[in-house]
Order: structure tokens, then sequence, then C-alpha cells
């Protein structure tokens, strides 16, 4: 049995996991260790392990859970996505002891991220998705027997929507102020004016204007979209790699990720 520990707000964890899965074509049954519900909605309810807190922000109330789970389930593996020790430092060398660890590695604000309980981790294989910061890299040559580059491929739609109209496509979950934002900088283009484009978003989040159409998947929008806007999250910026010739990015502040950086990259 694998485990594929992928904890982190938002859809963006979760989302590259499962194309990760499904672009290695993992054949040994897993399971999903998260807190989030969405989890639902991208695997079998059978292959999650959903963690419920009494305080989201405990690491060590976390750490005891994640103990628990890794003795009674025996796993012989687990993926660690992008956060070495976990979003919390909750997961350390006593609790991952004989245990496999590979790590999926995506880029992070080193100097922001990294602490000295890192230092203890070892892993088999580090999945690399992008271009990480020297010292980042340096740290995962470091402590991983082997490092693989990969770039994660996502589905398109087999059919595209007919929506009858033309339509601008905004992207973007969890924060509603910037989805706002997102919405708002349509609206003030020229082009917006000039055509009176349809507004389709896809969220989890409820705009606070009522005359845009909210939808749960983009992809079947991708193609017939006049313009596409979003922020920068990895999974967003790579799935909308082939449509860059209309993506309009606005990136956001995080605490580990660079939304900016990736913004400038093709």
């Amino acid at each position: 049995m694998i485990a594929f520990y992928a904890l982190g707000g938002g859809f963006g964890h979760l989302t590259r996991v499962r194309t990760f899965i499904n672009q290695l074509n993992v054949a040994d049954p897993f399971k999903i260790i998260t807190t989030n519900k969405y989890a639902y909605s991208l695997f079998e309810e059978s292959e999650v392990i959903l963690i419920e807190l009494y305080d989201p922000s405990s690491s060590s109330e976390l750490a005891i859970k994640i103990d628990q789970i890794l003795i009674s389930h025996n796993f012989k593996a687990c993926y660690i996505d992008t956060f070495f020790n976990g979003i919390l430092s909750e997961l350390n060398g006593e609790i991952l002891k004989g245990i496999e660890l590979n790590l999926i590695c995506r880029r992070l604000k080193w100097d922001s991220y990294y602490s000295e309980n890192l230092e203890n981790l070892h892993f088999k294989k580090a999945f690399i998705l992008e271009e990480l910061e020297a010292t980042h890299l340096q740290f995962v040559t470091q402590h991983s027997e082997e490092l693989i580059n990969i770039n994660l491929v996502y589905p398109i739609a087999s059919d595209s929507i007919r929506v009858g109209e033309p339509y601008w496509l905004i992207i973007h979950s969890t924060q509603k102020e910037e989805l706002e934002i997102l919405i708002n900088h349509a609206r003030s283009l020229p082009e917006f004016e000039d055509n009176k484009p349809k507004l389709i978003v896809c969220s989890d989040q409820t705009p606070s204007n009522e005359t845009v159409e909210i939808i749960n998947d983009p992809l079947p929008y991708l193609e017939g979209a006049t313009k596409i806007f979003s922020g920068a999250g990895f999974n967003t910026w790579y799935q909308l790699r082939p449509y860059r010739n209309k993506h309009i990015c606005i990136p956001f502040k995080r605490r580990f990720d660079d939304q900016f950086w990736r913004s400038t990259q093709v």
C-alpha cells in the first residue's frame, strides 16, 4: 500500500497528485492522506483518508493522527507533495521511520520554508516538476538518491461545450477576494466594453456580482473561450500552457509559492 500525503488548502495539492498518479500509471493500491474534502471529487471514497482536526493550526495534533494512520495501514512507501515535512512541520524522521519516502517537488520560496527540522529527511526519488530556486535544488539533491525531471500533462476535454455566444473564462478557487480581482480586471478591459462577452467563472467561491455563470469544471470551456483569466498557481498555470495566447494572468502573493516567478515562465 502506498500513501500520498497531500495536505494544503484549495485544489492544488490534490489535483497535482491526481495528475501525477495518472501520468505515472501507479498500479499499486494507494491512499490519499488529506484534510481536504475536495479529495472525494477526485478519488474513490475508499482511496481517501480524511483527517479531521479540532485545531487546524496544531502541528502536534496533526502529527499524532498521522502517526496513527501510518502505523495502522503499514504503508511501504509515501509520496509527499511539495512540503517535505508537512505544511506545519508535522512530519519527522521518527514518524516516517521504515517507510520509503518520495517527493513530488514544485518550486518553493526556500528561505521562507526551510528549517533545520528538514535535515533528517531522506528521499529515494524526488520528482522535479518545475525549476527550483538554487538553494532548494541543492537541498533536494543532497537529500535524495535520484532526481527525476517530469512535466505533468494535464487532461484535455474530449468535447467542448457550445455556449452560443462569445465568452471569457475566469478560473480561481479558495480566495473570494482574489476571484473578484480577476473578474473586475476582466470587466475593466476595453475589449469587454466593446464586445460584451459573457463571463463564465470556475470556482468554489460565489462572487458578489450575480451576472456571471458559475461552473465546476473548466476543461470543456477552455477551447472556446476568447480570453482566460487566472492566478499563477501551479496546476492552473501549466494546465493553461496550450492557451498562452489568450491567457491573462494576475499572480497572487503566497507564503511559500512564488506565483510572480511562475507568471514570467513560458
